[in-house]
């Protein structure tokens, strides 16, 4: 006769792993989110304001209501906005993707090395986690 409270014990700890290992994914892509908001640049608050998170598509947002002026949001207030959209990555399944993406359209050229001392900055966030977490960044 099986020894049904091993099987019982299995169960239950692959359901403790799994949901374990379902709060890491969004705990790492949080910490992505955050490096590339602090290490990017600063001047009006959008671009910081505009990231996003998700799961399946990215969502390509735009922070519009930041005026184009200095220091319009503070970095930490536009920063906090950003990171607010974690919640949309709190339940996302095993396996699924998580993007984090910005509208703005200069986000490309700042990346690219318009901006002096920005250059690569997003893929230097995003390569210190590779090969943790399935993440792609759209920008």
């Amino acid at each position: 006769m099986p020894d049904l409270q091993f099987f019982a014990e299995i169960d239950s700890f692959m359901a403790e792993f799994v949901a374990q290992a379902e709060a890491f994914a969004p705990n790492i892509a949080g910490q992505v989110l955050e490096e590339i908001i602090d290490t990017g640049p600063y001047w009006s608050g959008r671009s910081k304001a505009s990231w996003v998170t998700s799961v399946g598509e990215p969502v390509f947002y735009v922070a519009e209501d930041v005026a184009k002026k200095a220091n319009a949001l503070s970095a930490e207030d536009a920063k906090q906005r950003s990171m607010a959209t974690l919640a949309n990555i709190q339940n996302a399944p095993l396996g699924q993707t998580i993007i984090i993406a910005n509208g703005n359209p200069y986000i490309d050229a700042i990346n690219s090395g318009h901006s002096p001392g920005y250059e690569g900055w997003i893929d230097a966030a995003v390569n210190r986690f590779l090969g943790t977490l399935n993440v792609d960044v759209y920008y």
